[in-house]
Parts: structure tokens; sequence; C-alpha cells
């Protein structure tokens, strides 16, 4: 993270490039003195270049937007947040240079906790702020389950407390609790369901891809069973692969081509037609379990 975030300053400020000559030369005598030492820069050296850079010698503004900080290592994230927390409260404000530092991320655990040791900082949680737009989607779909009243009460006070403001999660939730639902059930197996799903999309995640190998509940055709993960496993291995985002013509030829050697295949146009899945869109959602996304014009 700390390797990018210098890159992105260099390569649109030019003027900052003496700022890294310094461990540069450091670094390259380093080098010379090992000929076997080629590893990349000192962390500790990268990090003295971001702070240098506010005592730069000219009043020019940088504003740094980073965006899914929860993506990164745990021990990495903190390190880097209090180094931008240190550039900031280091800079001059009559000359030098002016950094303003725009953080964004899921609902990480502590990550909240540490924020407010930064004094100055101001915090924006937006499971504060879009709470009742988290409940009203919530709202939309619960009471179209065949659950008692006073089960989808408490069944949306547990869903909107444990989204943190992620309308994925929510959404992602809300298929499998569907699907659970078509089963009929008492009301504690149905809180025991809800409680057993992971609180992060991580997890949720996980649990997902887990379903592509293994026989859903209540699926008693095992043929059509195995069909579903073929598929999504196709899908996947040519979408995570292929060069460029596919279309889902694109994905409907690939799967209507048999990847197993051994399989009966006359390279015929009735017989590709024949093999082609229609109600695409609704293959790719069931059998990607919402982890494909489909956009409009693809």
């Amino acid at each position: 993270m700390l390797r990018s975030i210098l890159y992105d300053i260099l390569s649109q400020k030019e003027s900052f490039f003496f700022h890294f000559q310094a461990q540069y030369r450091e670094y390259r005598k380093r080098q010379e003195q090992d000929q076997s030492n080629l590893d990349e820069w000192h962390y500790e050296s990268l990090k003295k270049v971001l702070l240098s850079v506010g005592n730069h010698p000219r009043m020019e503004r940088i504003y740094l937007v980073i965006d899914a900080v929860d993506e990164s290592e745990e021990r990495d994230r903190y390190d880097i947040l209090r180094l931008l927390y240190d550039l900031c409260a280091r800079q001059g404000y009559t000359n030098g240079c002016i950094v303003k530092v725009f953080v964004a991320s899921r609902p990480v655990r502590d990550l909240d906790h540490y924020m407010t040791k930064f004094q100055h900082s101001g915090v924006i949680r937006m499971q504060d702020m879009n709470v009742s737009d988290i409940r009203n989607f919530v709202d939309s779909f619960l009471p179209e389950i065949d659950f008692p009243e006073y089960i989808l009460h408490e069944a949306t006070e547990y869903i909107v407390e444990h989204a943190h403001g992620v309308f994925l999660w929510v959404r992602l939730v809300r298929d499998r609790l569907i699907k659970y639902s078509m089963m009929g059930s008492s009301k504690i197996r149905i809180f025991d369901f809800l409680k057993s799903l992971p609180k992060e999309l991580e997890g949720l995640y996980e649990l997902i891809l887990q379903d592509l190998c293994r026989k859903e509940v209540g699926d008693d055709d095992d043929e059509d069973n195995e069909d579903d993960i073929a598929d999504g496993l196709k899908m996947f291995q040519f979408v995570l692969f292929a060069r460029r985002p596919l279309t889902i013509i694109e994905l409907q030829h690939c799967l209507a081509i048999p990847d197993n050697l051994e399989a009966e295949f006359i390279p015929s146009v009735k017989s590709f037609e024949d093999h082609k899945i229609f109600a695409m869109r609704k293959r790719i959602t069931h059998c990607g379990r919402n982890l494909i996304e489909c956009k409009e014009g693809n």
C-alpha cells in the first residue's frame, strides 16, 4: 500500500522526486556494498520518504483518497493509518505541503476504535448514516417470507443490527434466508440459522464458494446438483482467467462446449444450439451464487 501511495504522488507531481533521492542513494549504496543484496527498499526507508513530503519547499496540496483499506493486511493497515496521521499532523500551513487524507473501508474489527485515537480526524460511520435505508431494504423483502409477524420483527432488528451499513451483506443474507424458509422451520431454528451466518462479507463469500462444491440442503436430484457445480466452476474459471470481462453470450457459448474430453460432441450448428443454455442470466445467478455480476448491455 505504501509503495502505491508514493508511486501515485510521484506520477502526478514530478517535483516531489527529490524527496526520494536521499533514500534511493542509500538503497543503491547498500546494493554496491553487497551484490547479493537485491532486496527492495526497506519499509522504514519508504516511510521516511512519505513523511518528508510534508516538508516540501513549495506550497502544494495533496489529496490522498484510499479506498478498500479493509482489504489490506491488518498489521500493514494500522501502520499506514498512523503514518498518514503523522504526515497530516506534522505538515506546515505557512509553507510546505498540505495533505488531506480520505480513507474508505468496510467495517473492520477495532478500526473504529483505532480511528478515534486521532483527535483531529473526522470519522463517518456509514452504519449510522444509512441505517434507515438498510431497514427499508430489509422491510422490502422480509414480508415476502412466510414467517409470523413477531418473527419478522425480531429478524429485522437482528439483520439491521449486524449489517454495519453494508447492503451487499444484507442481500446475501436475504438470499440464504429465503431459501431456508422454503423448508419450514421453528423460531429457534430460524434464529440459530441467522446467527450461524458470518457477520462479515469475507465469511459469506467463503460460505458461498463452499456451496459450489457440495450438495444443496433439500436437493434430492444429485445429477442436477452436479450440473450446477460443474457450470458454476466453469463460469468462475472463464471469468477469473479471461483477459477482459466476458459478455453473457460469450459465457453462454463457453458452457455450450463440453469440457470432458471423452464426451460425445458433434461440432454442428444443431448440436451447439442444443447445448446452449437459455435464460442465461438466471443460470449465472443460480450457479454463480451472486458472486458473478451481470451488467446491463453485456
